[in-house]
């Protein structure tokens, strides 16, 4: 399982848990609208994801999460 989440740099970044121990998470609904704007996979891998519409939907959705006591 990957989860998304930001690293202490602030940097968005795709954990791949495997086999270790999944830490609590939570799924949070998101619409997009232009497909253009969605932050696909490899726009994280390539750091290009802020420069995305989409990337303002993940930092909230990330920020709900933190108050939420979610990583």
């Amino acid at each position: 399982m990957r989860l998304l989440h930001f690293d202490l740099s602030g940097r968005l970044v795709l954990t791949d848990f495997g086999s270790y121990s999944i830490p609590l998470y939570a799924i949070l609904s998101h619409r997009w609208g232009n497909p253009n704007s969605e932050v696909l996979f490899g726009d994280i891998e390539s750091n290009a994801y802020h420069k995305k519409d989409g990337y303002q939907k993940i930092e909230f959705c990330a920020k709900q999460a933190a108050q939420d006591q979610l990583q």
